[in-house]
């Protein structure tokens, strides 16, 4: 069977449709018709409840001057974090000491400094529980080289691309040291601990961030996991904490310091296997913006879909630009004609009318490296032990997982054509993807082109490009953009049509009211969708045995 090659597209922006306020929802405060041109719906009614609390906010200017800092400093505000990519800082007010920062002409944009949520679906992690029944239904879904495999990164390996000299940065939890990434030489090449703790480490508390790492590199001369690139070198940029949670202000932190050590490490892929759980349009997000400013600057950015099911793309996910990736279940079998959508993975139309994920892969029982030193286990290796596997091994699912694979095979890419930019490798992965002639569930609405080929992928060359004629992030606009990233940036793909911060419009917004615990302190969370997934696991238990020989003719314009 044949599967043509059809031409990438990303769907158009769906109709424009102005935020409006209902006067219910205002808050009551002296400077609040200044701040809904400034600041999302859902933030100004977190203001409107936040009596005696602190909002965690991020700051965008409109320059790089430091007037709005020192304004904030004589209204008491003590400045958290400065971030010079997006010209701005993240603090925490009160609602007046908001909206009086929101009325200063050097503000463009406030945003919510909120949690980000790894994407793993440990049972517990979200309220499933943690019965050894649901263990095992997470537990045994995978083997150790079958997700590697059904993306076909072996036959890469054999024509001997490994991703050996090229950078990936895993924006995570951290990484605990293991042998895979030393033996026989050290490929952890950098380490940076930007949590916002009080502990000065770039381990990994959690667990996630060390998996992540494993599936993209590692070489199993140790453990006998085998990630994607196993000669790709990481880049460890701790983010998260001991339980998996990232301020968006550290990512975005985490996102600068690759930037600027782009250079040094050959840093030429960003996973970020975290996602928000609100809406918020790709054009004020600052995760969007600081991921576009990454892949403008030849650094392809990868992100897990999410998993909460149906139209629940959240940033960065949300991004036209990234690869978002979501997730499939393998059913035990040599062929994919018989896998499915994970029912947890996160698809469908983002707030400004984009069609997410892009590609998808496995995404259940995804072997990797556990976290754990002999003195000390991580949080989720600890935790459950049932899904340990071996001395050394732990098995995850989620789209966490299913992004290192995608990042993995743009690390192989990158080997084999180190010219090629970001929007080259999205286009080339995508038309490469396995669509529904050989994965019947693999349908565009919900798994994008469908799953990746390593093997394709490489072989496929073309100079086409994806993301053409799609309009930048407004937080990008007027930023001093080209002096925080020099001259490096490709702007090939840019449309600039009708780009002004003056004439922001919010695309099919759906802002949810907010949740607000009174025990809240210094975190931000919003309602939930009603359309998630369950959550579940679906897919039939199955045993270990497997064997994945996809036979492939050589590359042409079809396959």
């Amino acid at each position: 069977m044949k599967k043509q090659i059809k031409q990438f597209k990303l769907a158009s922006l769906a109709a424009v449709a102005t935020v409006t306020m209902l006067a219910s929802q205002t808050p009551a405060l002296s400077y609040e018709t200044v701040s809904l041109t400034k600041m999302p719906p859902a933030l100004s009614q977190m203001a409107a409840k936040a009596t005696g609390k602190n909002i965690p906010i991020l700051v965008m200017k409109t320059d790089s001057s430091d007037t709005v800092e020192k304004y904030a400093e004589s209204l008491g505000v003590e400045i958290r974090l400065r971030i010079e990519m997006l010209n701005a800082f993240a603090a925490e007010v009160d609602a007046a000491t908001l909206y009086k920062l929101a009325k200063h002409n050097g503000v463009k944009w406030v945003s919510p400094d909120g949690e980000m949520e790894s994407s793993a679906m440990m049972p517990a992690a979200r309220g499933e529980g943690t019965s050894l029944a649901e263990q095992a239904q997470y537990n045994t879904i995978g083997s150790p080289l079958r997700a590697v495999r059904a993306i076909n990164a072996p036959a890469v390996w054999q024509a001997g691309y490994t991703g050996r000299g090229v950078g990936v940065a895993v924006i995570d939890s951290g990484i605990t040291p293991f042998s895979d990434l030393s033996i026989p030489t050290n490929r952890l090449v950098a380490a940076v601990d930007l949590d916002g703790d009080s502990v000065n480490s770039t381990d990994d508390d959690y667990g996630h961030g060390t998996h992540v790492a494993s599936v993209i590199a590692s070489n199993g001369l140790a453990t006998s996991y085998m990630g994607v690139a196993p000669e790709a070198n990481i880049i460890n940029v701790k983010v998260a904490d001991g339980r998996g949670k990232a301020k968006v202000s550290s990512v975005v932190a985490g996102m600068e310091w690759v930037l600027r050590n782009k250079a040094a490490y050959n840093i030429r892929v960003a996973n970020l296997s975290l996602n928000t759980t609100w809406v918020e349009s790709y054009h004020t997000s600052p995760l969007n913006a600081a991921a576009e400013i990454l892949w403008f600057n030849n650094i392809v950015v990868v992100t897990s879909a999410g998993n909460r099911g149906p139209n629940t793309v959240y940033a960065p996910a949300n991004d036209p630009f990234v690869i978002t990736v979501g997730g499939i279940a393998n059913a035990g079998t040599d062929t994919l004609m018989d896998d499915a959508i994970a029912s947890f993975s996160s698809y469908g139309r983002t707030e400004s009318g984009f069609a997410k994920p892009d590609v998808v892969a496995h995404a259940y029982g995804i072997y990797g490296v556990g976290a754990k030193t002999p003195v000390k286990s991580s949080y989720l290796y600890a935790t459950y032990p049932n899904f340990r596997s071996g001395a050394n091994g732990f098995m995850m699912t989620g789209t966490s997982a299913a992004a290192p694979l995608a990042a993995g095979t743009v690390a192989l890419m990158l080997q084999a054509h180190p010219t090629i930019t970001p929007d080259q490798v999205k286009y080339r992965l995508s038309v490469t993807a396995y669509g529904i002639d050989y994965c019947p569930a693999c349908t565009a609405a919900v798994a994008g082109a469908g799953q990746i080929d390593a093997d394709w992928a490489i072989s496929f060359n073309t100079s086409n490009s994806a993301n053409t004629n799609i309009p930048i992030s407004k937080l990008i606009v007027n930023s001093g953009l080209n002096n925080v990233v020099g001259s490096s940036v490709s702007w090939n793909s840019v449309s600039w049509n009708s780009v002004s911060w003056n004439s922001v419009s919010w695309n099919s917004v759906s802002w949810n009211s907010t949740a607000w615990s009174s025990g809240l302190q210094t975190s931000v969370f919003f309602q939930r969708s009603t359309t998630g997934g369950s959550g579940k696991a679906d897919g039939d238990l199955l045993d270990e045995n497997f064997d994945i020989d996809v036979k492939k003719e050589a590359p042409t314009a079809s396959k």
